[in-house]
Formats: C-alpha cells, structure tokens, sequence
C-alpha cells in the first residue's frame, strides 16, 4: 500500500519530534543515571512507539539464541535511519552504537548520544580510530553491548555491501562474540535519500547463532559474519507473510 504524502510528512514530522524530546529527556537522566542506562530505557520506549504510531508491524526471530545479559557485539545490516529504531525496540538490554564522530557535535541530538555514552570514532584520523576502538573494547570487556553497522553506511538499494574491517578489530580486541543480525523491511520504511517515512508494513528484526572472534584469522571471520547476515536479511519474512504465516514473535 503506498503511503498518502500527507501520511509521510506527518510520519517523518512525529519523528523529529519525538527524537528531540527523548534527547532533552534522556539529558535530563544523567545526574542520577551517570551510566546512560536511563537514556537507552527511553530509547527503548522511543523505537516502540514511533513504529507503533507509523503503523509499521515489527517482528522478531532468534532471540532464543541470544544471552541478552552477556557481554557482545551486535552486527547487522544498514537498510535505513529506522534500523536504529529496530533494534532499540527489540534488544531488551541497555546498548550503544559505534558512532562516527561528527554525530556528537549535533545540537541536543548529540548531546543526548553523549550521556547515553556512546563510543564516538573519528575515521579521518587513523590513531584516533583505534583510540576509540580500544575505548569501546574496554567498555564491552566491562558488560556493555555495542551495534556496529559493518558496512559503514546505508546501503542504497537494499542489498548487503561489503564490510569494513573496524569493527572485526574490536570485537577481537574484546574477545566476545559477533551476534549476526539480519534487518529486512525498514528500507520500505523509510529507503535511502527520502525524507518520507512510510506504515503500514511489516520488519522483522532476525538473530543468528553467536560467531566466536578467536581461533580465526580476521578476513575468515569478515567472511562467515557476512554469509550469516546475509542470509538472515533475505527477504524470507515477505514471502511469509504473503502466505498467511506471519514471523515469530511479534512486537507490541
């Protein structure tokens, strides 16, 4: 169903709004939440609700698979903005994503990703770059659990590009496991270079099986981590659906 453009812009526009809101909220939590946990609980609250109020029906396979409570790093796909809606709502567990540094010095935006201590990194400075990466695996070694895009952009048409090898350093240097996790549906939610957020469709959020980070060669586990998440971002959920059988585990 394509989305009326009055129903895009009022989407799009409850979006900035609500963003703006939970930064100044989650601003207002580091006095008494120095952790950033408080902010990334409204985060949580913020991807919910939005999806909710678009209409969009988000769904998620594999969690079985997954110690929320234990230190590791997430991996996935990069179809849209609204993949960090996604995986807020559906990680019940505080964690942060591997953000370029640029992000930061966005008025109350920023500010926001700040408190909630995220690990910022400056990819025009290579010492910077790894200073950043043993930062955050020095905070994933103490318990926190980071996302890292490892494509490094969105990607234009849908499709899973090639991988970047920054975030393979850390999650050796951690010496956790990759969680591999597959995205499919928020492209239709909001594709790359529109301004328009569409409803009324479907996203499932999918979990592999953890990939250690020792006992291989960092090229091989670029390699099996990229066949994981691309057979967890095949289109499987649409086919689904079209046949009357809907996803496992429907959020909200």
């Amino acid at each position: 169903m394509t989305t009326p453009a009055w129903r895009g812009a009022a989407n799009s526009a409850l979006a900035i709004v609500e963003t703006l809101g939970l930064s100044v909220a989650g601003i207002t939590t580091y006095p008494f939440s120095p952790s950033g946990d408080a902010y990334l609980a409204l985060a949580r609250l913020w991807g919910r609700s939005l999806f909710k109020a678009w209409g969009v029906r988000l769904h998620v396979e594999g969690a079985e698979q997954v110690d929320f409570a234990a230190p590791h790093l997430y991996m996935s796909n990069h179809q849209s903005h609204t993949d960090i809606l996604a995986l807020y709502a559906t990680i019940p567990t505080p964690v942060r994503f591997l953000a370029k540094k640029e992000l930061k010095y966005i008025p109350i935006f920023g500010w926001g990703m700040a408190v909630a201590n995220y690990v910022f990194i400056d990819r025009s400075k290579r010492d910077d770059a790894f200073k950043s990466i043993d930062l955050a695996a020095a905070r994933i070694a103490k318990g926190h659990a980071v996302i890292v895009f490892p494509e490094g952009t969105r990607s234009k048409d849908g499709t899973l590009g090639d991988f970047k090898k920054g975030g393979f350093v850390l999650a050796q240097k951690a010496g956790v496991p990759i969680i591999p996790v597959g995205i499919v549906g928020t492209y239709n939610v909001l594709p790359t270079h529109s301004w328009w957020i569409h409803g009324d469709c479907d996203v499932t959020i999918r979990f592999g099986e953890p990939i250690p980070t020792t006992g291989c060669g960092r090229q091989e586990l670029m390699a099996r981590v990229h066949e994981a998440i691309g057979a967890l971002a095949s289109d499987a959920p649409a086919v689904a659906a079209a046949s009357g059988r809907l996803p496992r585990g429907r959020v909200g």
